[in-house]
């Protein structure tokens, strides 16, 4: 951040700087002095002519939205990240946050539009698939819903949340023994998934929340 902050000191109208010291910021968190640097970034860039590479104005946009979704300001959000998506078409990770931010608001449809067009540009894009199946579930299609995570995990089985996912669904089916045992396994990852209030800040819904409740009621 130092150097950010000497190149900001000897050059205070440079575009890219304030860029990079943005995306910083959302790394660090820091999501209100993010919108503000990207924001200026994006507002001296017009003022003073091209000065930020053409393929870094999606990762402008696309951060900022990043900064408008964490602090709830979510009409922002979509904004920015269709933004991002029209600039670049084919950058998967616009259109999943797009996809997330329509998943958070429950609208499924939008939602489900993104994560797939995802899949279209990223076919091994698992956490389109473990989002998928979150919605599937809610839908109350909990067999096309256990496809989506066992598709997740084939392509990635290091990640927690489709193994606990599937877990609970198979719990609820009355498949109580082994849907105890998958979950245990998962939970040996990361035991942040215990907690029902980390599962909702990561998109379960009721039903599935309600569902994982009584597994780890029983664990």
């Amino acid at each position: 951040m130092a150097s950010f902050n000497k190149a900001i000191d000897i050059e205070s109208d440079y575009p890219s700087t304030y860029l990079w010291r943005g995306v910083t910021y959302v790394r660090l968190r820091e999501y209100e002095q993010a919108i503000s640097d990207i924001s200026t970034a994006i507002n001296l860039d017009c003022e003073n002519g091209l000065k930020i590479r053409k393929q870094d104005y999606p990762i402008a946009y696309d951060n900022r939205g990043n900064a408008y979704y964490n602090l709830k300001n979510y009409q922002s959000a979509i904004k920015d990240y269709n933004r991002a998506i029209q600039l670049k078409p084919d950058y998967v990770n616009a259109c999943f946050n797009l996809g997330v931010v329509y998943h958070k608001l429950n609208n499924y449809e939008e939602a489900l539009s993104q994560y797939n067009k995802c899949l279209r540009l990223e076919e091994n894009y698992w956490i389109a698939f473990s989002n998928i199946g979150l919605i599937k579930y809610e839908m109350n299609k909990p067999s096309s819903a256990m496809v989506c995570w066992e598709q997740a995990v084939t392509i990635n089985n290091n990640e927690i949340e489709p193994q606990l996912a599937f877990a609970v669904a198979l719990y609820a089916q009355g498949q109580q023994e082994e849907g105890l045992k998958k979950a245990k396994e998962a939970l040996k990852l990361d035991d942040r998934w215990e907690q029902i209030e980390f599962l909702r800040q990561n998109l379960w819904g009721d039903v599935l929340l309600t569902d994982a409740q009584q597994l780890l009621n029983d664990i």
